[in-house]
């Protein structure tokens, strides 16, 4: 942990609470005092992104040296004007930043906790300050039974504060608990894939020189994902996309590579992330398979045939629609209906009766009035007819109604 100006003040009291209570649990620990020289802030020269530290060798650098060594982390901070402490905060600021920008992965999927002290107020809005900086470095956050606080003036008052110091003992044994069960998961090979998570910061960057326009870190994001469970849920993600916008639009020209901080092989990833996709079957592929639809229950997935009439045809054209993913049977059938003239064609739609029961179906015009449609049933089946006479696209709309 770090702690606020007073080495021997009520952040450093709370943090002996919690170091007392971890070793109870047996978890050895180690208290890091940040000091009183200044600390400075972030100056820009990217220089921790090449060397993986600070530019300047101070308590930033010997932290980061500790840090590869541990397992989890809390960091304790006193309110300074309603926020954590100006050190704390540029000490944090450098710290992950040189760890982020240099790829040094010290801090990923280590577990992480805030401590903040106060006199009165602001403990809350330091707590959420310093819990950000997890939030970005994908540090699984501990806490406690209340928020993770302690409220004492000058002269160790926080000892005073019974309710605060259960609060940092029971965040220890929380801690305990999580740092064991990660290592449980390690032995046993549970957690390896999350080690290979692509490194993208969603900073966005390449996107803008990316010349197909593509979402390169929601795609970096969902490889990560697909590395550590290759399912069809997460796949889903790009589905949706238009064929110029999926991964497979990729060119590999490399230009996303040169703007990219973590210098992260996108072309690579990209490939990769398609030979996983090539290996998940889709969502409206496995649609066509199932014998009945699984939103309904109640719809065959041969599900609506719908009867083209075009004139100087003795057979009607039909094609099978499924309405939950929208997918065709056949796609060159569906560009002969675009092809159709309105006033050459009827159709005469057929689905399974079950879904209608106890609804009416209504035809919604261009102006939005609606028409009752008139649907005849036999036995299983039932069947309305639409007519596209002098209309200039074959396309209707039609709203399914409950009775009333």
């Amino acid at each position: 942990g770090q702690r606020g100006p007073h080495k021997e003040g009520n952040t450093n009291a709370a943090l002996m609470e919690i170091a007392s209570q971890l070793s109870k649990e047996g978890i050895e620990s180690e208290i890091f005092w940040i000091g009183n020289d200044a600390i400075s802030g972030c100056r820009a020269c990217f220089a921790c992104g090449k060397l993986g530290k600070w530019a300047i060798d101070d308590c930033v650098n010997a932290f980061l040296e500790k840090a590869v060594e541990a397992d989890g982390f809390i960091f304790g901070s006193p309110v300074h004007w309603g926020g954590a402490s100006g050190a704390l905060t540029s000490f944090m600021d450098r710290l992950f930043y040189a760890d982020l920008v240099g790829n040094g992965n010290r801090f990923y999927l280590k577990l992480a906790a805030a401590v903040s002290t106060a006199r009165r107020a602001g403990t809350t809005a330091t707590w959420d300050q310093l819990n950000k900086y997890f939030g970005l470095m994908q540090m699984p956050i501990v806490t406690s039974q209340y928020w993770n606080l302690v409220h004492g003036g000058f002269g160790g008052q926080v000892e005073q504060d019974v309710e605060g110091l259960q609060t940092m003992r029971t965040l220890a044994r929380n801690m305990a608990f999580m740092l064991k069960c990660k290592q449980v998961a390690l032995e046993n090979g549970v957690a390896d894939s999350m080690k290979n998570s692509v490194p993208c910061t969603t900073c966005r960057y390449c996107t803008d020189h990316c010349p197909m326009g593509l979402d390169i870190p929601l795609m970096m994001g969902t490889c990560s994902k697909l590395r550590f469970s290759p399912v069809i849920n997460i796949a889903m993600r790009l589905e949706g996309l238009p064929a110029d916008k999926q991964p497979s639009a990729c060119i590999g020209c490399g230009a996303c590579v040169q703007m990219c901080p973590q210098k992260i092989d996108i072309p690579g990833v990209m490939a990769e992330l398609n030979e996983t996709l090539s290996k998940i079957p889709k969502w409206v592929d496995i649609c066509k398979q199932r014998e009945g639809c699984g939103y309904t229950g109640t719809v065959l997935c041969a599900l609506l045939e719908f009867a083209l009439i075009t004139e100087g045809e003795d057979a009607p054209f039909s094609l099978t629609l499924c309405p939950i993913c929208g997918e065709y049977a056949d796609g060159a059938r569906f560009a002969l209906i675009e092809d159709a003239t309105a006033e050459a064609a009827t159709a005469e739609d057929t689905l399974s009766a079950a879904p209608l029961e106890g609804h009416t179906l209504s035809l919604v015009s261009a102006d939005g009035t609606e028409t009752a449609l008139t649907v005849e049933t036999d036995g299983e089946s039932a069947s309305f007819v639409l007519d596209f006479t002098d209309v200039a696209i074959p396309a209707m709309l039609i709203r399914l109604l409950l009775t009333a």
